[in-house]
């Protein structure tokens, strides 16, 4: 009975000590702390770099076509003025003495050669710039997908909340983004360099076209020469 007793005030002991243990604390930190690394949003950053690498692109388009438009007016304005300067450098007043059929075959020498001249800047030109256009349509190509990417990766931020670029998609999207306006930035480059030969190019082929209608108004004053004397004769 003793024992029995014992063992009663034992397991009542335990009973009490258990009781009086703190129970088990769990704190909640209720303050704001924001993983800065997680939502941070690099969407604007990259829609910052897309608009400046159409503006790059736009500039460098504008830049040719402004230099390329100069010459061929240049040359239009210059060759215009054959008629003129082939008759300055006639020595003597060849054409005061010309028939009217040696006069109008001058004429419509001197016009052809201005007509070809003319015709040939712009075939020149007009092809220039359709490679040039070519360049900037495959460009704008590019910075439209990465428009696009960009415009899906601003579109989940915007239904999630908080910025979401730390997501799978959204990840890749702007890689993707990025990827575009990288090989942009390359045809930029490569672009510079072949805008400057093609400038070059012109400029030859517009001294070539010059030097062609010269040297066909200078065989044309020869021939009203040729024409007055056997006329004379």
């Amino acid at each position: 009975m003793a024992a029995r007793f014992v063992v009663i005030a034992m397991c009542a002991c335990a009973a009490v000590s258990r009781a009086t243990q703190p129970a088990a604390t769990i704190y909640l930190d209720v303050s704001h702390h924001e993983n800065l690394e997680v939502k941070k949003n690099y969407t604007p950053e990259l829609l910052q770099e897309l608009e400046k690498v159409k503006d790059d692109a736009l500039l460098l388009y504008m830049e040719y076509t402004s230099q390329a438009a100069a010459d061929v007016k240049a040359f239009i304005r210059n060759i215009t003025g054959l008629t003129k300067d082939t008759i300055n450098d006639m020595k003597t007043r060849v054409l005061d003495r010309a028939s009217r059929s040696c006069r109008d075959e001058f004429d419509k020498v001197i016009e052809k050669a201005q007509n070809d001249a003319h015709r040939g800047a712009l075939f020149s030109g007009e092809n220039h710039h359709k490679y040039l256009l070519g360049q900037m349509i495959v460009m704008r190509m590019h910075l439209n997908k990465s428009e696009d990417y960009l415009r899906r990766c601003g579109k989940v931020n915007k239904d999630c909340g908080v910025s979401c670029d730390k997501t799978p998609r959204p990840l890749r999207w702007c890689r993707l983004a990025q990827v575009e306006m990288n090989r942009v930035k390359e045809d930029i480059a490569h672009t510079k360099k072949t805008y400057r030969d093609l400038i070059i190019h012109n400029r030859r082929k517009l001294a070539h076209l010059k030097k062609i209608a010269r040297v066909r108004a200078e065989r044309a004053a020869a021939a009203v020469d040729t024409c007055v004397k056997n006329t004379t004769c």
